[in-house]
């Protein structure tokens, strides 16, 4: 991965040349794992992604958790995005239009806190629907819906900027696939369902981990890194059973959380054992994560993944026995 701005602009204008020839035009997958030949799914997600696994498709009320690659933090600290995030951003976008679009979807449940500039706590009046007409005009917000992907990855390519009343400029970052449809989509309900503390406690061990690189290195690290992780993905999987049941939702997560979610729609149930870790010198208390998911909950869970995923990233995220 390239996180230095130069080198990716660059990198972007070759890839959007050759966008043509690209997976996402020729990679339909064959067949899926747990899934149909005629799954109507697999048909709405299309060219973009392919369906790996799903439970209870005939539920009333299905959940679809798509994974992706984040936008990283460059060696500043500042947003940065390569052609695999932009990519995995844009069938995001695309395979979200097309499910709220025929499958009467109006939620879309965040990883972490939903995104709030930090600009807009001292500027209320900062929305990101402006952020974005100031960056790429009003009428790219009126074509939102129409661009083609071309288009539309020059859009998830350039990070959005605000200037305030003061002409003060805030630099945003680049926009998600989540963000350019809730501009896109303003009736569409948008809700955090994340477990915060947890969120909030892998930021800050990957940022100590960004200032002190050896930290990575350490007896726990990846031990306290995965539990986090996993307590997350439960803890997701929970709160959509618990507070979002009854209606339709699409969750975009990160591609690292879809083992553990899948496990425990398959077995029902978790039991990870807690333990003491040891980090730079420090030792830190971690609980069991153990928890039930109702079969009772009327829900039907669908697992996305999109197609610029390879058979060797999915090995990496312990998801190997879904590659083709």
């Amino acid at each position: 991965m390239q996180h230095a701005q130069n080198n990716f602009e660059m990198g972007r204008r070759q890839f959007l040349s050759r966008l043509g020839s690209f997976a996402f035009a020729t990679a339909l997958a064959p067949a899926f794992v747990g899934c149909s030949e005629d799954n109507h799914l697999e048909k709405i997600v299309g060219n973009y992604g392919r369906v790996i696994y799903q439970r209870n498709p005939d539920a009333p009320t299905q959940v679809y958790i798509l994974g992706m690659q984040h936008q990283s933090l460059d060696e500043m600290g500042k947003k940065s995005t390569d052609e695999k995030a932009l990519l995995s951003q844009l069938a995001v976008y695309r395979i979200g239009q097309r499910l709220i679009s025929s499958k009467d979807l109006n939620l879309i449940l965040e990883e972490g806190a939903p995104y709030t500039p930090e600009a807009a706590k001292t500027d209320p009046s900062l929305t990101l629907e402006r952020a974005f007409d100031q960056t790429h005009g009003k009428d790219a917000r009126k074509a939102l819906g129409k661009m083609d992907d071309k288009a539309m990855l020059e859009v998830l390519g350039k990070p959005m900027k605000y200037q305030d009343d003061r002409a003060v400029v805030h630099d945003l970052g680049y926009p998600n696939g989540e963000v350019l449809l809730k501009i896109n989509y303003s009736t569409v309900e948008v809700n955090g369902v994340d477990d915060q503390e947890s969120s909030e406690a892998q930021i800050m061990l990957q940022k100590a981990a960004r200032a002190r690189p050896e930290l990575v290195g350490s007896k726990d690290f990846w031990k306290v890194f995965n539990h986090l992780t996993d307590n997350r993905s439960v803890a997701m999987l929970e709160n959509v059973s618990t507070y979002f049941k009854g209606r339709n939702s699409l969750m975009p997560v990160g591609l690292l959380h879809l083992s553990a979610m899948i496990k425990f729609v398959e077995t029902g149930s978790v039991n990870i054992p807690g333990f003491t870790a040891e980090i730079d010198g420090k030792k830190f208390p971690f609980a069991p994560i153990v928890s039930k998911l109702r079969a009772e909950n009327g829900l039907g869970y669908n697992f996305i993944v999109p197609n610029i995923f390879d058979s060797e990233d999915l090995k990496k995220m312990d998801l190997g026995r879904f590659a083709r």
